[in-house]
């Protein structure tokens, strides 16, 4: 049987978006063993209008050690050549508390704006603070699945910005693959004993990307009626600030109720 040639019309399309009609960018830097973290992510920050998200992945072991997370600086420009080259980015996001103040907050800015100068950079940890403050927060309990050498160093870079972690809780977790499988059931009750049975804190903070909480976390602020904030949550509430101040993300707790001051 005889193929008969085909056709093809070129058709130029006569109109194109400029860049400002495009949705603001958000990439989205993801440890590669955890399966949590970005979908609770879209799920805290979909009501945000006007964004486009743009997740990749950083090789991490499935051990969360403080060495495993600093040997993540080393991919961490590679990671950000892979988001849209050529094309603007508005935000760029670090979706790992643990790993941010392992590699060090000053050196993870450093290793995006090699590819990236003068993005706007956000970890989940410093839009925790921010939020945290912002609603006059002055101590806290820490919740995080790592072992406790993990947990103290994420203590201590809160405690260096003027917040008081009074109580922390560690689920003594060797890395995401089990944290991912720690039940909402079960951080829900713990996060009741916490504010039961530990010293009165004005806070919860649930301290990795890789807790599930978004299904709870509105519902179980208001019925104890103490602010609870995940990582997750503080993470696309700061993004949606930074693309558009003065506007909150509703339903979804008190601080994504919360507007960006001007300048935050």
């Amino acid at each position: 049987m005889t193929r008969q040639p085909c056709a093809t019309e070129l058709v130029v399309p006569d109109t194109l978006d400029s860049p400002t009609q495009v949705h603001s960018t958000v990439g989205l830097l993801s440890m590669s063993m955890d399966r949590v973290g970005c979908q609770e992510f879209i799920g805290f920050i979909g009501s945000a209008p006007g964004l486009s998200l743009l997740p990749t992945r950083l090789p991490m072991s499935d051990r969360v050690t403080v060495a495993h997370l600093e040997r993540v600086q080393a991919y961490l420009a590679d990671a950000i050549r892979l988001l849209a080259p050529g094309s603007a980015l508005d935000v760029v996001c670090l979706g790992c508390s643990a790993a941010s103040v392992a590699i060090g907050i000053g050196k993870v800015h450093e290793a995006i704006w090699s590819v990236r100068p003068g993005v706007r950079i956000v970890t989940p940890v410093d839009a925790a603070i921010t939020g945290l403050k912002s609603l006059g927060t002055r101590s806290i309990a820490l919740i995080m699945p790592y072992k406790p050498p993990v947990v103290e160093r994420v203590r201590a870079h809160i405690e260096e910005h003027g917040i008081a972690v009074k109580f922390a809780v560690s689920f003594n977790l060797d890395g995401d693959t089990e944290a991912n499988r720690v039940s909402e059931v079960y951080l829900e009750r713990k996060i009741i004993e916490v504010l039961s049975r530990r010293p009165r804190v004005d806070a919860i903070l649930i301290g990795a990307a890789s807790l599930r909480s978004f299904s709870f976390l509105s519902r179980l602020e208001r019925q104890m009626g103490t602010l609870i904030i995940s990582d997750n949550q503080a993470l696309a509430w700061r993004c949606s600030g930074l693309i558009n101040p003065g506007r909150a993300i509703q339903d979804h707790g008190r601080l994504c109720e919360q507007p960006h001051p001007n300048g935050l």
